[in-house]
């Protein structure tokens, strides 16, 4: 287990400063194209990106994942069935590519700068994406979260550089939408080259791996709905408040949205390992590994939403202006998202791997009918709060639907980790506003409670100490490297 652990906490370690560093690239990108665009050409340029996104998704519809299923069984051969995966890919993109225009051109016969810009973005975008995720997969499968991050920082970093360069030179808006594909594009080779040096597959008279379409239906339902939940409520509430109110709430729901990439990245090293533990009949390590997976993410999440409970209307106002400070009660509010959405992606990880696909579908579609009913009603009776209700009442409801769907397993998470977690969390938060703190003092009392759990807590006080002690071994071979040198 200790073996398996320290794996997972170096991925962990890989996927962060990746996935941190391509985040904030991306950031910068898109701020200097956003500064260079008037308004009318960026929102044009992000119609279509839009569309590039959700075609790139249907080049996956979770394939991927199913892969991850596949690759942690011992009897199947990774060749045969990366060989497979690649074949279908390139046929879900060139399906996903003629859809994409099609769509263009149907939904925007009228807009021909969308549809001129779809001929410069659409393709090397869906192309680049595709490229970059089969190579992503493939490191993943074999826990090699290094290589995963030179392909997202590559991106990035080509993404900033051809912006920089096309604002520099002057070019037009189509010619940037270009350069933004081509980035894509440029890394997803980078990506390829490296998956096809360390994978030395053999094209030639492989026979299709057949258990890539088990459940292929199921995995592309649950992955459309995770698009789809994000954009729900600005949907939804366009119908129900006014435009203004919908900002509001847009404003406040994109900071915890961006911020589910922290939890994310412990999903992506604690993933495959699930993956391996299951298929080799390890119920039990299952289990306790879904377990601790759960109690990290439980004490990720709280961690997040702490600076938003105390601070929401400061950090609003200094990041966005001053009148967005209107929004800080739904921020508030939705700051509670953060603690339920790091809970659900651990079990959802957990009923995925363990071959509970369609009870994860079946409990994401129950909630996001039930979410556009509660984002109309919630929002045209109290408006932005409401709204901000309704997005955390989705995710209790995936948290419930999750739980129960997990059986024992569930029972005996709820019991270990969720109940004990949440009152904790939310019990303290309410104490501290009820007795008025400042907000400093209100996020240290909170932080401190985190802390007391963690050092309570066995698994995850055995967690701190692994990375305290793999930090110490670290650092003494680096001393005993350097004392070589030296006498050298």
């Amino acid at each position: 287990m200790s073996i398996t652990r320290n794996r997972i906490l170096i991925n962990i370690w890989h996927l962060l400063y990746g996935t941190t560093t391509a985040a904030l690239l991306n950031a910068l990108a898109l701020v200097v194209l956003a500064s260079y665009l008037q308004a009318h050409d960026y929102g044009v340029f992000s119609v279509v990106l839009a569309v590039a996104m959700i075609a790139g998704f249907f080049t996956d519809v979770g394939l991927s994942d199913i892969v991850l299923r596949e690759g942690a069984k011992k009897q199947n051969e990774h060749a045969k069935l990366f060989v497979s995966f690649v074949k279908l890919r390139l046929l879900f993109l060139l399906i996903s590519v003629v859809a994409g225009f099609l769509f263009i051109h149907f939904m925007y016969y009228s807009e021909q700068e969308i549809v001129l810009t779809s001929y410069y973005l659409l393709l090397p975008m869906i192309m680049g994406v595709t490229a970059q995720s089969i190579a992503s997969t493939y490191f993943q499968l074999y826990e090699k979260m290094q290589y995963i991050s030179y392909i997202k920082m590559i991106s990035a970093s080509l993404l900033v550089f051809f912006m920089i360069v096309g604002v520099g030179l002057s070019f037009s808006p189509l010619v940037m939408a270009l350069l933004y594909g081509c980035a894509y594009v440029i890394a997803g080779m980078f990506g390829m080259i490296l998956f096809l040096k360390h994978a030395r597959l053999k094209w030639r008279y492989v026979p299709f791996h057949k258990e890539l379409l088990h459940q292929l239906w199921m995995f592309a339902a649950g992955g459309l709905l995770f698009v789809i939940l994000p954009h729900l409520g600005p949907l939804v509430l366009e119908r129900s408040i006014t435009l203004v109110e919908v900002g509001l709430f847009a404003i406040a729901y994109r900071i915890p949205q961006a911020l589910q990439q922290v939890p994310f990245i412990v999903a992506g090293a604690y993933y495959p390992a699930l993956f391996k533990e299951f298929a080799n009949s390890n119920d039990k390590r299952h289990l306790q590994l879904n377990v601790v997976e759960t109690k990290l993410m439980g004490v990720i999440g709280m961690l997040m939403a702490v600076p938003f409970v105390y601070f929401s209307e400061p950090i609003l106002v200094n990041v966005f202006g001053n009148e967005w400070g209107a929004a800080a009660p739904a921020l508030l509010v939705l700051s509670f998202m953060l603690v339920f959405q790091a809970l659900n992606i651990a079990i959802a990880d957990g009923l995925t791997s363990s071959g509970h696909q369609t009870a994860r579908t079946c409990t994401q579609f129950i909630a996001v009918s039930i979410g556009v009913f509660l984002y109309y009603f919630l929002s045209q009776r109290y408006g932005v709060i409401g709204a901000a209700v309704a997005g955390v009442s989705i995710e209790v409801i995936c948290l419930i639907g999750f739980l129960w769907m997990y059986r024992a397993n569930g029972l005996f998470i709820a019991k270990k980790v969720v109940l004990p977690f949440v009152v904790i969390f939310v019990a303290t938060v309410v104490v501290v506003h009820q007795l008025s703190f400042p907000g400093g003092v209100g996020a240290a009392i909170t932080v401190t409670i985190i802390g007391m759990v963690v050092f309570w807590d066995r698994d995850l006080r055995e967690l701190m100490l692994t990375i305290v002690g793999t930090n110490g071994l670290r650092r003494k071979e680096m001393r005993g490297a350097s004392d070589v040198k030296h006498k050298g």
